[in-house]
């Protein structure tokens, strides 16, 4: 009976670490929905990484757009505004002259490693075109990259983005979009507390069961 609970804590805790606990919890605190807007969100809530001296998060978005248009994220199009000075660290030259810290965006179902993102901010000067293609209003996951951010709990910071849209024969439309959002938790230590604390009870269930 011991082992049979000790193996399904196991199990809890892994999926707890798999699925709930994940990550840091990205909330944006702007109702981004604006269907005027040339892209809004699908979802306020998305998970961060803390890796290595990037803070790494994905939002899911809708491309609000006709087949011709287009939107052209160049050098500089994304940063973060920390509500607190940042200090820099020895492995970056910290916030830009404007007081923010400097991002990259791309695409993809998945976040990329430290290895790539390294690579990424090497080569600062590539442009993200995204295309809505023949479906008009297209879903794309848009990862972002901050180096030697490292966000507390709780404080609410701004994520800007500085983008051109080519609206088809209206020509290039140049858009500005500030996103106010918060860290609420960091996944691991959350999933780690609960499973020693659901280990704990178990074994102790067992051993009163064995007992008895």
């Amino acid at each position: 009976m011991r082992t049979f609970l000790v193996l399904a804590t196991a199990l809890f805790f892994q999926a707890c670490g798999a699925g709930l606990f994940h990550g840091d919890r990205v909330t944006v605190d702007r109702d981004f929905i604006y269907l005027d807007d040339p892209v809004f969100l699908q979802s306020k809530s998305a998970y961060g990484q803390r890796n290595q001296g990037f803070f790494s998060f994905q939002l899911p978005i809708f491309f609000n757009a006709n087949p011709q248009d287009s939107l052209r994220f160049g050098p500089g199009a994304v940063s973060v505004a920390a509500a607190a000075p940042v200090s820099p660290r020895s492995d970056s030259a910290g916030p830009d002259g404007r007081g923010r810290i400097s991002c990259l965006v791309d695409t993809g179902g998945m976040l990329a490693d430290p290895a790539a993102i390294g690579k990424r901010f090497q080569d600062s000067g590539r442009t993200l075109v995204l295309s809505p293609g023949r479906g008009g209003n297209a879903k794309v996951d848009l990862n972002f990259y901050c180096k030697s951010y490292d966000p507390p709990w709780g404080r609410t910071d701004t994520l800007f983005l500085a983008f051109r849209k080519n609206a088809g024969t209206e020509g290039f439309k140049d858009v500005a979009m500030s996103l106010p959002f918060h860290v609420s938790y960091r996944g691991p230590v959350v999933s780690i507390m609960v499973g020693l604390g659901l280990l704990y009870l178990f074994t102790q269930a067992g051993v009163l069961i064995s007992g008895s």
